[in-house]
């Protein structure tokens, strides 16, 4: 995106780059997906384990295999400073090794503006 990021056009943005998202899993690109990703994120929430760093963020990312439907819910989003907050519900149907699962969770990201103005997840919470 060339524009700047405002509190007008934050919304659209949030949502495309969950749409983004839910894309590179549907497509396997779990290395695409991962680069969402700060290299100082962290992950609050998957098995009451707290996740950090980008060595262990693309290990949880690459475990993501089989995703045979993605989609996220951009609920509500808000903006200060160099920070957007994201609230939405996340839905996940896969297949691995012949067995079939899902999943769907309240989630929260905190995307921190990065270099040339890009957005990555520096928080994901959810439940």
């Amino acid at each position: 995106m060339n524009d700047p990021i405002t509190i007008a056009n934050v919304r659209d943005h949030i949502e495309m780059l969950n749409q983004e998202m839910d894309a590179c899993l549907m497509r396997g690109d779990l290395e695409g997906y991962a680069a969402f990703y700060s290299d100082e994120a962290t992950i609050i929430g998957f098995e009451k384990r707290k996740i950090r760093g980008r060595e262990a963020i693309n290990q949880f990312c690459f475990e993501m295999t089989g995703i045979k439907e993605a989609k996220a819910v951009v609920l509500d989003v808000g903006m200060s400073g160099d920070f957007i907050y994201q609230v939405a519900t996340s839905f996940a149907r896969w297949e691995r090794n012949g067995e079939e699962g899902s999943y769907f969770c309240d989630c929260m990201y905190i995307w921190r503006k990065e270099a040339e103005d890009t957005y990555r997840i520096f928080l994901d919470a959810y439940n």
